[in-house]
């Protein structure tokens, strides 16, 4: 703690941790710590130098005052030019909290060089003080000021004035130093405060900028697979010409070559389909006709059109029917849309003489359908990225013609609008088992 006035000596009372400083630096010494980059930097990260004063720092300049008995009390900043009321008890009104005040009228800027506190019994005694307009127009006689610490560095003070000499003492000292780092406090609060509603603000920006992003690509998307549709469905419409023998007889073997033709159509119509749907799901554009729905009759249509794909490759097929009494609430195209997925899923990864199974299962709330296959499986470290969009796990077969990795993906965001779930279980060599859980009606 620095003192001076008519005993410019330490204090022996004075408590440990209190740095002395006496008398307070020279105008060169103080000129050169506010000046400091790193101070002036904190300053102004506080946020508090050129703001309106605050009920909370007015109430702490208040207590300040009133806890040591002084008629003035004040929360003080200090710029490397000026010195900024943040807010004060007793003042003038004509130096309102938040005025500008020249820093040689500033008793502060010497609590703000040495960085600790600073006691001075009597203005009038030193030669540094006693000719301050402080002094000899406001009457300011005795000073204590306690550091303001942000980040480590002295932005301003925590300070109470008297109009009469006082022998500050060491509780004096302490009390005011406790309430600097209140003050302190209070201060990064409002960093804290100002730097969420910040984060808030940037959040809601990016959160706008993304969904511009996803219009426009909805947007992008729907005009670009109207333009592709169209020749494609052209191609498909030429192939059933040609195949119904209407531009004259065709071989076996141009037969085979229009069902390739055809099959190749078929699956770019599907993987444009996969783009659309999914933008529309990440969208919210997606319409569902919820229902009550007997279970059974979306996975016996799902299983209709898949069990001829599956006899060709080899595979059997397990399906048993769900009973009558499985009824959910869903949309029945969905479920449907859904099951087909699963099943062409595990018909591209299990072997010939492999077994795909279809089966429901009514549990507590909710009912279950589950689509297993004996195939290669999923490693444990990829099992939860079958669900991203546009990941593909390589799973070791040789699959030419597979999709883009949205069929997962699109599946269990229509489960999960349906207020149900989509989840997988595997064991690589062993197989996969993908369930479907939907709400019971």
């Amino acid at each position: 703690m620095g003192r001076t006035g008519a005993d410019a000596g330490p204090r022996p009372e004075l408590p440990l941790g209190l740095t002395l400083h006496s008398p307070p630096p020279d105008h060169d010494a103080v000129v050169a710590a506010l000046r400091r980059p790193r101070r002036v930097a904190a300053l102004r990260a506080s946020g508090v130098l050129d703001a309106p004063a605050t009920p909370a720092l007015v109430r702490l300049a208040t207590l300040a005052a009133r806890a040591l008995a002084t008629p003035i009390g004040s929360v003080s900043l200090v710029d490397a030019d000026r010195q900024v009321q943040a807010a004060h008890y007793g003042l003038p009104a004509a130096i309102p909290p938040g005025a500008e005040t020249p820093l040689e009228m500033s008793f502060c800027r010497f609590t703000v060089a040495v960085a600790a506190a600073v006691a001075i019994d009597d203005t009038r005694l030193d030669p540094r003080t006693r000719a301050m307009r402080s002094v000899t127009e406001l009457g300011i006689h005795a000073y204590l000021g306690a550091p303001l610490l942000l980040y480590g560095e002295p932005i301003g003070a925590v300070c109470v004035m008297d109009r009469r000499p006082r022998a500050w003492s060491a509780g004096d000292a302490e009390m005011l130093v406790a309430l600097s780092a209140a003050v302190t406090t209070e201060i990064e609060l409002a960093i804290a405060t100002r730097e969420r509603a910040l984060l808030h603000e940037a959040e809601r920006g990016a959160r706008a900028a993304a969904a511009a992003a996803n219009r426009a690509k909805f947007d992008f998307l729907a005009v670009m697979s109207h333009e592709l549709r169209t020749p494609l469905n052209a191609i498909g419409g030429y192939v059933d010409l040609m195949e119904m023998g209407l531009r004259g007889p065709i071989t076996d073997a141009q037969h085979r070559d229009l069902a390739r033709v055809k099959s190749a159509q078929q699956h770019l119509l599907g993987l444009i389909n996969d783009v659309l749907n999914l933008s529309k799901l990440e969208e919210g554009r997606v319409a569902y006709t919820i229902g009550a729905v007997p279970l059974g009759t979306p996975v016996a249509s799902a299983a209709a059109v898949v069990a001829p794909q599956l006899a060709a490759r080899g595979i059997a097929f397990a399906a048993a029917p769900c009973p009558d009494d499985t009824v959910v609430r869903a949309d029945p195209e969905k479920v449907r849309q859904i099951l087909l997925n699963l099943l062409s899923n595990a018909l591209k990864f299990t072997p010939r003489g492999g077994t795909i199974g279809l089966r429901c299962a009514a549990e507590d709330g909710h009912a279950a359908v589950r689509v297993t296959d004996t195939g290669v499986g999923i490693p444990r470290d990829k099992l939860a990225a079958v669900f991203d969009p546009f990941v593909q796990i390589d799973r070791g077969l040789n699959r030419p013609g597979a999709g883009i990795g949205l069929g997962l993906a699109i599946s269990r965001d229509l489960a999960r609008g349906m207020g149900g779930d989509l989840t997988a279980e595997s064991e690589p060599g062993r197989g996969s088992v993908f369930t479907l859980t939907l709400p019971r009606e």
